[in-house]
C-alpha cells in the first residue's frame, strides 16, 4: 500500500507579491498612519550664548522620527487647552434612546521664534505644565538643556501606538526570519 501524499508546490511569485502587499498595508502603513494621527513628540531646549533654541521631533510608531522643526531663537511659549465636554440629554426621549455626547479634551503648546511657529499636541493636563517648564527654562536656562516629552493622548499614543508598533515589529521580524531561512536553505549542501 502506498501512501498518497500531496506534494506542496511552491507559491507563485504573484501570490507572494499580493500577500506581501496586503501585509505591508496591514502591518506597516496602517499602524504608521494611526501613530501619526496622535503622535509622541519631544521638545529639546538648548541654551546658546544669548538665546534659547528649541527642537521639536514627532515620532511615528513611537520611535521613528518623522518630522523635526527647529526654532532658532525661542521667544514665546503658549499653551491652549480645550476641556472635555459631556453633553447630557434632558428630555425623556433622548434618555430613552441612550444618546449622550462626549468629546475628549485636547491641549497644545505653541513655540514661537523669528519666522517659525510650531505646535505640539499634548493632553489637557500636560499642556500648561510643559509650557510652564519651558517658561522657567527661558527665564533661567541651564547649560545641560531640557528635554520634555509630550503625548497627544496617553492611552491612544502609548497603548494603541505600542500595539501598532508591536505589529510592525513582528511583521518585520517574521520577514527577516523568512529571508534568512530561504538564504540558509539555498546554502545548505544536498
Amino acid at each position: 500500500m502506498t501512501a498518497n501524499r500531496a506534494t506542496k508546490s511552491p507559491a507563485s511569485f504573484s501570490s507572494v507579491l499580493v500577500t506581501q502587499a496586503i501585509a505591508i498595508v496591514g502591518f506597516v502603513i496602517i499602524p504608521a498612519g494611526v501613530t501619526m494621527i496622535v503622535p509622541r513628540a519631544t521638545i529639546v531646549l538648548r541654551q546658546f550664548d544669548d538665546h534659547v533654541e528649541a527642537e521639536v521631533t514627532r515620532f511615528c510608531l513611537l520611535v521613528i522620527p518623522y518630522h523635526r522643526v527647529h526654532v532658532g531663537r525661542l521667544t514665546e511659549v503658549e499653551s491652549h487647552v480645550r476641556a472635555a465636554e459631556h453633553k447630557v440629554h434632558r428630555t425623556a426621549e433622548e434618555r430613552r434612546k441612550g444618546k449622550a455626547e462626549y468629546r475628549a479634551g485636547d491641549g497644545s503648546i505653541i513655540l514661537e521664534g523669528p519666522g517659525v511657529t510650531t505646535q505640539v499636541q499634548s493632553t489637557p493636563e500636560q499642556a500648561p505644565q510643559l509650557a510652564e517648564q519651558i517658561r522657567q527654562f527661558l527665564a533661567e536656562p541651564t547649560p545641560e538643556g531640557l528635554v520634555l516629552t509630550a503625548a497627544a493622548e496617553w492611552w491612544f499614543t502609548y497603548l494603541l501606538g505600542g500595539a501598532m508598533a508591536a505589529l510592525t515589529g513582528l511583521y518585520l521580524l517574521g520577514s527577516l526570519l523568512a529571508i534568512l531561512r530561504r538564504v540558509l536553505l539555498r546554502l545548505k549542501p544536498l
